[in-house]
């Protein structure tokens, strides 16, 4: 689960870097700058491919972000100008919504979790304790 959070966290951040410096540097740095968002991307999730525990849905995710991260090393040297940023913008775009997704389906397995062992711990201490009695309530007359 650790791994699953911090690569989808790291590759999170790589792509808000890659949103924000594609609108804001020349094409020529946009460039060099997909290519190693490319790089890290790929690189990244293949090294996290090979931990346990990432989940079939994580697995998915990952597949399509090495795809997309081969796609970027290719368009960062082969495109250029106006398309080149715009090309750069809508991948590291997509690898931040890829992302995301990941962190919101990590985010509702632990919440599954949580709730599998607070109801286990419930009913334990239901089995475990008698049930309260009830208050006894005098009248208003009485002594």
């Amino acid at each position: 689960m650790a791994s699953r959070f911090a690569s989808n966290l790291t590759l999170l951040v790589l792509a808000a870097i890659g949103v924000t410096t594609s609108l804001t540097f020349s094409p020529a740095v946009v460039g060099w700058l997909g290519l190693g968002l490319g790089c890290a991307a790929t690189a990244g999730t293949l090294i996290a491919f090979a931990f346990r525990g990432r989940g079939r849905l994580q697995r998915m995710l990952d597949l399509t972000i090495v795809v997309l991260g081969a796609w970027t090393i290719v368009s960062a040297r082969t495109l250029t100008g106006s398309s080149l940023r715009w090309q750069s913008f809508a991948e590291a775009a997509a690898l931040f919504g890829l992302t995301t997704l990941g962190l919101i389906a990590h985010e509702v397995e632990v919440m599954q979790v949580i709730s599998r062992q607070d109801n286990a711990v419930r009913n334990a201490r239901r089995a475990v304790e008698p049930p309260m009695p009830l208050p006894v309530r005098r009248r208003a007359g009485a002594r």
